[in-house]
């Protein structure tokens, strides 16, 4: 009878794989098995011991990169919103590279380097946004924009009452872009500078927020101003002072410094 190596009979960290008479990795390299394969083996192995329904859900994921890689079978929704399957409950949540969600408790469990957290969701009835981990530039004030705005836009909001009403920040960050977005707010696909609306939402979160943001190793939404995207005129755009809520607009865009926190958008299925 073969003798199994000595390295394979004992295990660091459980005995999940080192109890079964043939090991997946035994298996894996007998078969000369690629990454991916090698990761549905592992996987289906030790569910019930480990991972439970979360490595059933790798296994998936993994059966998915194939499919795409091999049959160019890309099934998987575009990464730029997370829908959830039913209505969450209002909340904070951790928002996972692969759009799974989990309602932050405090003593949620991140062990999973394959699907790390990627943002922390805020959810409000109907309203949502997935809040960036931490601020543009590490946290410098930037300028919004890098020129003198020239162009034709109907959409500036020089009241308070109608500012505090704005919830588009998507279109409001593609009027900026137009402008001339500065560079120094390098926005990942899919995220947005949040409108005066979005910003109150991460206001009247903050604690929670920034407790997720600690959770996860995030940077803190700070005591400070924080441009919005919700513009009063050519020159200048509204922002928020997220230590106490206090809402100006008279702020040059292309001149003055300020911080700024990307957002993405958090949908839901009815």
């Amino acid at each position: 009878m073969e003798t199994k190596p000595r390295v394979l009979q004992t295990q660091v960290g459980g005995d999940h794989y080192a109890k079964y008479p043939i090991q997946p990795i035994e298996y894996i390299h007998a078969n000369k098995l690629d990454f991916e394969q090698g990761n549905i083996v592992k996987l289906i192995t030790r569910f019930r011991d480990k991972g439970g329904a979360q490595d059933l859900r790798k296994i998936k994921q993994y059966a998915d990169i194939l499919l795409a890689l091999e049959y160019g079978e890309d099934t998987t929704p575009e990464p730029t919103s997370t829908v959830l399957d039913t209505a969450p409950a209002d909340g904070v949540y951790l928002v996972m590279r692969d759009g799974l969600c989990d309602k932050f408790t405090g003593t949620n469990l991140i062990l999973d380097c394959d699907n790390p957290v990627i943002g922390i969701g805020i959810k409000q009835g109907d309203r949502g946004v997935i809040v960036a981990l931490k601020d543009v530039a590490d946290g410098d004030d930037v300028t919004l924009t890098t020129r003198k705005d020239t162009t034709d836009y109907d959409g500036y909001i020089p009241e308070y009452i109608d500012a505090v009403a704005d919830w588009n920040g998507k279109a409001n960050t593609a009027h900026l872009r137009e402008i001339g977005l500065n560079p120094a707010i390098a926005l990942k696909d899919g995220e947005y500078i949040p409108s005066v609306g979005e910003m109150y939402l991460i206001y009247t979160h903050r604690r929670e927020i920034n407790a997720a943001l600690r959770h996860v190793g995030g940077m803190e939404i700070a005591d400070a101003w924080y441009w919005t995207s919700t513009e009063l005129s050519a020159p200048y755009a509204w922002l928020l002072d997220l230590s106490n809520g206090t809402l100006h607009g008279w702020y040059a865009k292309a001149s003055t410094k300020f911080r700024v926190r990307p957002v993405s958008a958090f949908n839901f299925n009815r």
